[in-house]
């Protein structure tokens, strides 16, 4: 089985959930860059979000640390948890 690292980005109102602060899970591999998956958390409350972020972290087995956005990211992604 290859190991994977999750990444969550946050996003505040994107296209897709306009009004809405939405979590998207992506895994880095060893071998490969950042792969979008299909898990999603959406809700109006960003501190709602980011607790799903940290529940999801225990999931799988890491304490998520928050990293802030860098300035040439889209203007919708609000941070990263790694």
């Amino acid at each position: 089985m290859e190991k994977t690292l999750p990444i969550w980005t946050l996003y505040q109102s994107p296209k897709d959930y306009p009004g809405q602060y939405v979590a998207r899970r992506f895994e880095v591999t060893p071998v490969g860059g950042p792969r979008l998956t299909d898990e999603v958390y959406a809700n109006k409350d960003v501190a709602a979000v980011r607790d799903w972020v940290q529940q999801e972290g225990r999931r799988f087995g890491v304490v998520p640390v928050k990293l802030e956005r860098d300035p040439s990211d889209d203007p919708v992604v609000l941070e990263s948890w790694i």
